[in-house]
């Protein structure tokens, strides 16, 4: 088994290794997101080119090129106990160390389970330490002798030494029930269109160092059903210029330009002018934005228009409705148009 030891310094050259699927040199490090929370990290190196070559820089490649690379679900041995490698890339953060638990075969579950003994697995990863007993939750103490025999006696259930993912205390067995179906999409509790786990951070909101690109942080994505329902939703609330008046309400679309952003906001329309070649200029204001005004639009040019609360509840009642006709590839179902 290898043994990985934590890096010293940014600068440690002794404690380096490399991984499956990703560029350069990496080391271990010890929180890394958040300071205290004692999770590995396998950090990536930035590459460095120098002039001249150091001893300890020859050393240090001949080393990486004679060593094998670390593999993602490798188990490996860090202070003393035992992980799984999980690699996530070429990234800052190349990988994870998830702990694992070495059971042995003679420190599982009891068959006949009853409320006076119930052995627990404990952590060792010495073969000399195999076939001594368990933990008994009666007396917390290790009973090399007492506590086999008690389990000998009620039909012990004899398992291989593995390696498991879960550290946690040992249930007793129950009665088999049939497995729910997986959980692949959720309904949305706050706009009602059909969602699902982002698939991307896996329903963190986060992906390698930032904010995941594909949910935005907000951990779920819609489905295509759901997805189509929000557009229905969005162009029914859009109606061409022309048939805007004075005293309606106009959206104004935000935009970033660099450090500089402005954001979406609604201006209550004052004059509508028609200009020389047929367009229209329309103008407003916003009691936070002050004045605005939004020119060459066509009268056919759709544009988002503000609704009342009544009439946007009404809006998003039809869009629900029209999710309910649609399959999953968020298409009309045939006999629901």
């Amino acid at each position: 088994m290898r043994v990985l030891t934590l890096s010293e310094s940014t600068f440690d050259q002794t404690n380096t290794f490399r991984c499956d699927g990703v560029r350069g040199t990496c080391s271990l490090r010890r929180d890394y997101q958040k300071k205290g929370d004692g999770i590995l990290w396998i950090m990536l190196h930035a590459g460095c080119l120098k002039d001249s070559y150091t001893a300890a820089d020859s050393a240090e490649r001949e080393r990486l090129n004679a060593s094998t690379r670390v593999a993602n679900g490798e188990t490996v041995k860090v202070l003393g106990r035992m992980y799984r490698v999980k690699i996530n890339g070429n990234y800052s953060d190349a990988g994870v160390l998830e702990p694992v638990e070495v059971r042995d075969a003679q420190s599982v579950l009891c068959a006949a389970f009853t409320s006076t003994c119930m052995s627990e697995s404990f952590i060792t990863d010495s073969d000399a330490a195999l076939n001594t007993g368990g933990y008994c939750l009666d007396a917390p103490q290790y009973l090399p002798s007492g506590c086999q025999a008690r389990h000998d006696a009620e039909s012990k259930v004899y398992v291989t030494r593995e390696v498991v993912g879960v550290v946690a205390p040992v249930a007793p067995p129950a009665a088999p029930v049939a497995a729910p179906a997986p959980d692949v999409s959720t309904i949305s509790t706050v706009s009602g269109f059909e969602s699902r786990i982002c698939p991307r951070c896996g329903g963190s909101g986060h992906y390698s160092i930032g904010v995941c690109f594909k949910c935005h942080g907000a951990r779920k994505v819609l489905t295509k059903r759901g997805t189509a329902a929000a557009l229905f939703l969005s162009r029914s609330r859009e109606v061409p210029a022309g048939s805007l008046v004075v005293g309606d309400l106009l959206r104004m679309e935000g935009f970033t330009a660099g450090s500089f952003s402005v954001p979406t906001y609604f201006i209550k329309i004052d004059s509508i002018t028609t200009e020389g070649n047929g367009s229209l200029t329309i103008s407003g204001s916003n009691a936070k934005r002050g004045g605005a005004s939004m020119g060459g639009l066509l009268p056919t040019s759709m544009v988002r228009k503000g609704w009342t609360h009544d009439e946007k509840v009404a809006q998003r009642v039809a869009a629900l409705a029209y999710q309910a006709t649609l399959g999953v590839s968020g298409k009309v179902l045939k006999g629901r148009k």
